[in-house]
């Protein structure tokens, strides 16, 4: 899940004449509501709502990480219209309210924070003023309830698990319900992940992932529905009409009881007969038209471009307009495709988070005429203009079609029939995990990044290319999806030069092999990507590219190297229980970038995973600044959550507070990062700050298995004092001294238990191993960041023989004979 992290900045309309100028609000849990506040950082307010009040349409309310109680956003009567007041956390801020939002106010957006439930309403008195104009944005919480509000979007984020009757979470279904005089009118919900919203007592409590109760023109689309109880979607206009529904491009999995079991059908219509639009949708399981069973006659009710299973009551309800469907074992229409009870061609057909129906074979593409689908599918993928679009919520695109399954004969009378059974997902080949680290041993990640393959063929990509094509050299593709899923393992994929405007490599599950599908630009070209590139495939490595922005490891990702690119900055981000794992940045250069890190974290609080062996190897990070007025906490490398991450051979140059910080997150599920080494690395430190490399003290903290060896530096690395420790050493390295500042006193703290300092030059403080010296760093130029050793620096041969990279930061191999230098250069 996005949640807290989707921190992009809104793009605000250009200013028209007599237009004031928007401005930034403030607030922090820290924060003091009255008057003259919310004006700046160092004044915020307690509250959203307050600075809601103080703010005019356009304005963004910047919200300082930590922690809120629950808030209530009250009506203001001046705000009729215009731009919304955004309420954000600040850059690399992590907001959350530990507790309910109720949204009584109109023209506001909510964006990328943690919240347990949210409600926007209007409220059940007399004449009641319409709550209008209202986004939920990338929010991560329990459950959302829309009542009597119109004009609401539900973007991005993710809602679940729930729990009725029992179970660990408390909370209901989704809803959008009619609880006064108005009607709720004109909601979206779009690109929203609703899961494992369950009941743990049917009889009582009825419960699905949505209920829609009430509500006129309700779009539901990019949207997965995973995990929950009964139903995904049930309709019943039980709190008021329903008219006007489209469902298109969702993901709908078997409803699933709490023991796993399925329980239900995927979207129940009960009494909603006409003025609804279901298409290119990807069910995994029955769905359901006439729930309560009255056989009506529908109207304006068309079924067009879905892959699935048939809905219950098959072809007999009057008055359905079925076409271009696929379906696993009948059809309604001559335009209907029936599979003949084949598998569905879906990645993998499960009914949890593994869900992944993106389409494996031809069955379903080109099935719909052209103009009739949706414009892009799941992704974000534009159906194509000259052809027709593929049935289902993915467009594959440019596959042949399978020849329809012929019938299986009937089974003689004494037979039984073997049901076909839906395949199992192809498993993806894990890593052994790392053994438990010796105290004496540097823990170092298993995994290496693999050889580049021996190209087998080639796919070829250009910006001017279409994703119909068979992506040759004369008949190139246009984009990083449609040639990865084309590829075979160790295939080349060679890009023309040009910009392009991808946003995702998405996730291919039939990508198993450790033979990388290679991205490169053809000799002498200059290639560019000029939009946030989201990662979520596996076995991939992209090479010699310039990123003009962001970079996004998603969760799926397995096994992908960024090689010799440039990039502005990366996240590599793990979600819910899933991490990205094998992931290497090797060569290259990070940055510049302002009031923005690189960062390798879980994404917000509730995520329990760890992105796992991660490598950095040989990078040039640079130049992550603040802009004038800024607040954000801005560091070359933030690291939130990680189980095996090495850092060497690189350069930190210019990073405003640290080169790298390392943290658990403030309330994060996540463990304390652990497997760590630091080696080998040139770290030019800081603008505003004071340390080369922090270990921080929030609460839970317990460093493991980290290993800060053979760099040189220009601060001081700290390990805040106040936390345990274990298997941490600190080794030949160069530095003005070691800090033990500890944050919970504001001062200096002793040596913790657990940690082994030795063999370090300390150019500016005190001994503190046995072996360690205090003397001149021997730098060639220290003000311009040659950390290069000079003849007789007192760091040659000076290192822990026992206890040393085998090369230095330049490749050149150290000494096996006689001890090898301290710092990241071996002059010796």
């Amino acid at each position: 899940m996005l949640g807290a992290l989707a921190l992009l900045a809104l793009l605000l309309t250009p200013l028209g004449v007599g237009q004031a100028a928007a401005k930034t609000l403030y607030v922090s849990p820290s924060g003091v509501n009255g008057a003259n506040t919310c004006q700046s950082s160092i004044n915020p307010c307690a509250s959203f709502d307050t600075a809601y009040h103080a703010a005019a349409a356009g304005d963004v309310v910047e919200a300082a990480g930590g922690t809120y109680p629950g808030q209530t956003l009250s009506r203001d009567a001046t705000k009729t219209g215009g731009a919304n007041v955004v309420i954000r956390p600040a850059l690399a801020a992590t907001v959350t309210v530990n507790g309910s939002v109720t949204v009584n106010a109109s023209y506001v957006t909510l964006q990328a924070i943690t919240l347990v439930d949210v409600t926007v309403r209007t409220l059940d008195v007399a004449s009641p003023p319409t709550v209008t104009g209202v986004t939920l944005r990338d929010i991560s919480g329990r459950n959302f309830n829309i009542f009597s509000a119109t004009n609401v979007n539900v973007i991005g984020g993710e809602f679940g698990p729930a729990s009725a009757c029992g179970g660990p979470y408390g909370g209901s279904n989704n809803s959008i319900r009619k609880l006064s005089a108005v009607n709720p009118a004109n909601i979206v919900i779009d690109g929203v992940r609703i899961h494992e919203v369950q009941s743990y007592d049917l009889g009582p409590c009825h419960i699905e992932g949505l209920a829609i109760f009430a509500g006129s023109n309700v779009i539901v689309r990019n949207s997965k529905f995973f995990g929950n109880s009964v139903y995904d979607v049930f309709l019943q206009g039980n709190s008021g009409p329903i008219s006007g529904v489209t469902f298109e491009n969702n993901w709908f999995a078997a409803p699933v009881g709490v023991t796993g079991q399925v329980n239900g059908t995927t979207v129940a219509f009960s009494g909603v007969n006409s003025n609804v639009t279901l298409r290119n949708n990807s069910f995994n399981a029955l769905m359901s038209l006439d729930d309560n069973g009255q056989n009506p006659t529908f109207t304006n009710f068309v079924v067009t471009g879905n892959v699935g299973v048939l809905p219950y009551n098959g072809c007999s309800l009057r008055g359905v307009a079925y076409s271009n469907n696929v379906w696993k074992g009948h059809a309604c229409a001559t335009t209907d495709r029936n599979l003949n009870g084949a598998a569905l061609p879906y990645t993998n057909a499960a009914n949890s988070s593994a869900l992944n129906y993106h389409l494996t074979g031809g069955v379903a593409v080109d099935r719909i005429p052209l103009g009739s689908g949706p414009a892009s599918d799941i992704d974000g993928q534009a159906r194509p203009m000259g052809v027709g679009s593929d049935a289902g919520s993915d467009e594959m695109g440019g596959a042949t079609p399978t020849p329809t399954p012929t019938p299986t004969a009937t089974p003689s009378p004494t037979a039984t029939p073997s049901p076909t059974a839906t395949p199992s997902p192809t498993p993806t080949p894990t890593p052994s995990p790392s053994p438990s680290p010796v105290p004496t041993v540097t823990p170092v990640p298993t995994v290496t990044p693999s050889p580049t393959p021996v190209p087998t063929g080639k796919l070829f990509m250009s910006p001017s290319g279409v994703d119909t094509a068979a992506c040759t050299q004369a008949a190139p593709c246009k984009t990083l999806a449609r040639t990865y899923r084309l590829a075979t393992a160790g295939m080349t994929v060679e890009l023309a030069a040009g910009s392009y405007a991808d946003s995702s490599l998405p996730l291919d599950a039939s990508k198993t092999s450790l033979s990388d599908v290679l991205f490169a630009p053809a000799a002498g070209a200059s290639v560019t990507f000029s939009g946030t590139l989201h990662i979520y495939a596996r076995h991939a490595e992209l090479r010699g590219m310039r990123f003009t922005n962001s970079v996004w490891v998603d969760s799926t990702a397995q096994d992908v190297t960024l090689r010799g690119d440039t990039l502005k900055n990366f996240q590599i981000l793990s979600s819910g229980a899933e991490a990205p794992r094998d992931i290497s940045f090797i060569g290259g250069s990070m940055g510049p970038s302002a009031d923005e890190n690189n960062r390798i974290a879980s994404n917000g609080t509730s995520t329990t995973a760890s992105p796992t062996n991660i490598l950095i190897d040989g990078v040039n990070i640079h130049d992550y600044t603040l802009s004038p007025g800024s607040s954000a906490h801005v560091e070359c490398l933030q690291v939130w959550a990680a189980d095996g991450l090495t850092i060497r051979n690189s350069t930190f140059r210019n990073c405003d507070v640290f080169d790298i910080f390392l943290q658990k997150l403030p309330g994060g599920a996540a463990a304390t990062p652990t497997n760590i080494l630091i080696e080998n690395n040139f770290m030019n430190c800081c603008a505003t700050g004071f340390f080369s490399i922090r270990l921080a003290d929030h609460a839970g903290t317990s460093w493991r298995n980290v290993t800060i060896r053979n760099n040189s530096m220009d601060k001081a690395p700290n390990l805040d004092a106040g936390v345990p420790y274990s298997n941490v050493k600190v080794l030949n390295n160069i530095a003005p001294g070691l800090s033990l500042y500890t944050g919970a006193t504001g001062g200096e703290g002793s040596l913790p238990a657990g940690v082994t300092v030795d063999y370090n030059v300390w150019y500016a403080g005190a001994k503190v191993g046995t072996h360690d010296q205090v003397a001149a760093h021997g730098y060639r130029n220290l003000a311009t960041g040659d950390f290069h050793l000079n003849t007789g620096a007192a760091a040659i041969n000076r290192g822990d023989p026992a206890n040393s990279p085998a090369k230095d930061i330049d490749g050149q191999a150290r000494p096996q004979g006689i001890a090898p230098d301290a710092g990241a250069d071996e002059a010796g």
